[in-house]
């Protein structure tokens, strides 16, 4: 639920400002949103791997989503 939640945050977030014309170009704000959206991925692949019973999998993910 919060992987789907997060998901839907940075879509409102990214469509909010990216109403603004000076954010269009905002490499910070490009950066932050590939970051968000990355970590959303990773989330789901975390998920996954729990579900299917590799913990270990899932685990080096976790690690990966830290470090982000």
């Amino acid at each position: 639920m919060l992987n789907q939640i997060s998901i839907e945050a940075g879509m409102e977030f990214q469509k909010y400002f990216l109403t603004f014309p000076e954010y269009m170009a905002d490499p910070l704000l490009g950066v932050l949103m590939r970051q968000h959206a990355n970590a959303c991925r990773i989330t789901g692949e975390i998920i996954l791997m729990l579900k299917g019973g590799y913990p270990d999998g899932a685990i080096a993910r976790w690690r990966t989503l830290f470090e982000i």
